[in-house]
């Protein structure tokens, strides 16, 4: 896929609630039965088989709206870069969690007005076949659609599929801990058996606030992609939904990164904090990357 090609498949996969604007544009996943957000807005793209035509009205309108969609973009992926730096502190504080979730909301909310503007006109292009293509696509969409935020508590370890009977969804979460911390800290037999009883024994909390906000970001999407435009008051009132959710998850997350944590050493804590650092910048750097050149090609 070329260069203008993938950046249209994620223009279009964001816009149609299928690709988050986020620092996951960089992550690859792997893992049975996942797709990533590029994968699965490239996949919708073929599934469309937009005319030329097609695509160069879709391109217009994208660019009529490319400084939104770049500001909007970059507010989300440093909002979730400093959540995630808050989630997974030495010492998690939950004044900086709540700071950093109410920063990542108004971002989100931003960017929901945003594609409520923009989703009417991107399906007012399509055909009647087209449409149900899409409505196909989101109905079967997963987890990832709402954005990232779900990694495991050293990091994001090696993708979903990752975990030892845990289930999906966060679930997950202790497969991909003893992976990320086993391949890069030298865990021994105790210390995960140590971890593992952190995680189970916070497993079913973790699965419902996971849940809350799933059920969350979906009442959004569905409050987005109504056959008319949805009112401001409906748009608020969802992403604040989703607000509310996210912090539950954000705050129950690091709790339990925080006692998973001192289950390691001193050096086994810096060598991963150190490693999930450069991870994350690197996932940082690729996604502003991406909304430079979204920039220059729209």
């Amino acid at each position: 896929m070329n260069l203008a090609r993938n950046v249209f498949a994620v223009l279009l996969g964001a816009t149609l609630a299928l690709a988050p604007v986020s620092p996951a544009w960089a992550r690859p996943a792997v893992g049975p039965g996942h797709k990533g957000p590029l994968v699965a807005a490239a996949d919708l793209l073929n599934r469309l088989k937009l005319t030329a035509a097609q695509k160069t009205r879709i391109f217009a309108v994208l660019g009529q709206h490319k400084n939104e969609i770049v500001a909007v973009g970059g507010a989300k992926v440093e909002a979730h870069a400093q959540l995630q730096d808050a989630i997974q502190a030495a010492n998690p504080d939950p004044a900086a969690i709540k700071k950093a979730a109410a920063t990542l909301a108004e971002a989100d909310l931003k960017a929901a007005q945003l594609r409520a503007r923009i989703h009417p006109q991107i399906m007012a292009i399509l055909t009647p076949k087209q449409k149900l293509e899409v409505l196909a696509v989101m109905a079967h969409a997963r987890g990832w659609m709402g954005g990232p935020g779900h990694e495991g508590i050293g990091g994001p370890g090696k993708g979903a599929g990752m975990g030892k009977g845990m289930g999906k969804g966060p679930g997950h979460m202790l497969g991909r801990i003893l992976d990320f911390a086993g391949e890069h800290a030298d865990l021994t037999a105790q210390q995960r058996d140590q971890i593992k009883g952190v995680v189970e024994g916070r497993k079913t909390q973790l699965m419902s606030l996971h849940k809350a906000q799933m059920d969350a970001e979906k009442a959004l999407r569905t409050a987005l992609h109504q056959p008319t435009p949805p009112s401001e008051k409906a748009i608020r009132r969802a992403a604040a939904d989703v607000a509310r959710a996210r912090l539950d998850f954000a705050l129950e997350r690091a709790q339990i990164h925080a006692r998973a944590a001192k289950v390691l050493t001193p050096a086994q804590r810096t060598q991963l904090e150190s490693l999930r650092t450069d991870m994350q910048g690197v996932r940082l750097e690729q996604a502003h990357a991406i909304l430079t050149l979204v920039r220059e090609l729209l």
